[in-house]
Parts: C-alpha cells; sequence; structure tokens
C-alpha cells in the first residue's frame, strides 16, 4: 500500500442541512448584497449618500465559486424613471470581491399641471 506523503486531504465541517460551515448560502449572498448596499451609500456618490433608497434583487447567479447579485436602487416612493443597478461578486464565505454600479437611476421629469 502507497501512502501519499505530504499531501493533506481537505476536510469540511457541514451543518445539519448539508451546508459547509463557513460558507455563505446563495439567500445570505442575497441578503448581504443588500445589507452592504443600505450601510455604504456613500458609494454612490453625492446625490445619494445619506439619502434613503430602495433596493431589490434583479438577478443572482450562483457559480462554482463565487455568488453574482445584481440590485436594483431607487429613491423610495413614486420614482418616475430608471431605477440603478449594482453588481455584487461575493465569495463562497461571504467576502466581497467586486461592487460596481453598472447604471445610475435617471428620473423623468414630472409634467408640470397645465391650467
Amino acid at each position: 500500500m502507497v501512502e501519499d506523503q505530504g499531501k493533506e486531504e481537505e476536510k469540511f465541517d457541514f451543518t445539519g442541512e448539508g451546508e459547509a460551515v463557513g460558507y455563505i448560502s446563495f439567500d445570505q449572498a442575497r441578503l448581504l448584497a443588500i445589507e452592504h448596499s443600505r450601510g455604504h451609500t456613500a458609494f454612490y456618490g453625492s446625490i445619494y449618500a445619506g439619502e434613503p433608497l430602495v433596493w431589490e434583487v434583479l438577478s443572482a447567479k450562483n457559480r462554482e465559486d463565487y455568488y453574482e447579485i445584481k440590485l436594483s436602487f431607487r429613491p423610495p416612493g413614486r420614482f418616475r424613471g430608471q431605477p440603478g443597478i449594482d453588481q455584487f461578486i461575493f465569495d463562497k464565505t461571504g467576502g466581497l470581491r467586486v461592487r460596481q454600479m453598472l447604471d445610475e437611476p435617471t428620473a423623468e421629469p414630472i409634467a408640470e399641471p397645465t391650467a
């Protein structure tokens, strides 16, 4: 019997639900993207920094080594226009690897009532 010298097996611990300990779930990655956005609004520049915003998950992809999450963001209430879009990439342990704004919100002017 030949032994593999110098090689150590990777050992993973699992929870009762079958998830690896230390790794975040796909659902946790979506929540983490929203939580990060809420806590770091200065990323949006002076127009939206410190302003209340609303986020919604547009898409979420579970890749082999990472999670890719796209969020829309906009001011709350009756917003006329197109929301902005953020992209997040988290590694499977929850580390933020990439955050980038793909599009800024564009507000449509509200028509003035005619007399």
